[in-house]
Order: structure tokens, then C-alpha cells, then sequence
């Protein structure tokens, strides 16, 4: 039998466990963040940041979103990577090839 060579390259052990500890770190990390928000908004801190409607709010919450995101998005990132999986590109038509034409309607 013999095997594809379509198979991704395989990402050495060393790597995957730096990946992995990294992808402990960012999630320790998002926890903070949450606990942070649940704090904030049991304590009444939100609800004032809210009323003042102010440049302040304004940048806290923004300041929050991107730092989340940004957060998680490193998190999956690690999480794939110590999961062993290199993400490729995947070309869905080749260059001679044309987008499938539409189904006929019935």
C-alpha cells in the first residue's frame, strides 16, 4: 500500500508543547479579562462608565474588544498549533478550472 504524499508536514513534539504552554498562558490571560468584566459589571463600575458617556468609555470598551479578540485569536492560534494541524491553503478551483456552474432551478 502505498501512501499520499498529500499528507501536511508534521510539526515536531518541541514545538507543539511551547504551543501548548503558550495557549495555557493566553487562556489564563482571557479568564483575567472576564473576570475583570464580571467584576466590573457586579460591582456597578460599568453601569457608571456607561452613564457618563464619555471619551473614557468609549476607549475602555474599545480597548476591551480589540484586547479580547486579539486574545482569542492567539489562543485558537496556539490551541491549533499544539493540536499538531499546519493550516495551508487550500485552493478550491485551479486556475484553469471555473466556479461550478449554478444547480438548474426545478
Amino acid at each position: 500500500m502505498s501512501v499520499s504524499q498529500d499528507h501536511p508536514p508534521v510539526i515536531p513534539a518541541k514545538s507543539r508543547r511551547r504551543a501548548a504552554i503558550e495557549a495555557i498562558v493566553l487562556a489564563i490571560a482571557v479568564a483575567l479579562v472576564i473576570a475583570h468584566t464580571v467584576y466590573w459589571r457586579a460591582n456597578g463600575e460599568q453601569t457608571r462608565l456607561y452613564e457618563e458617556r464619555d471619551a473614557l468609555a468609549v476607549l475602555y470598551n474599545l480597548g476591551l474588544i480589540l484586547g479580547t479578540g486579539a486574545l482569542v485569536g492567539l489562543l485558537l492560534m496556539r490551541v491549533t498549533e499544539a493540536l499538531g494541524y499546519e493550516v495551508t491553503e487550500i485552493e478550491h478551483f485551479s486556475d484553469e478550472d471555473e466556479a461550478p456552474e449554478e444547480a438548474p432551478k426545478p
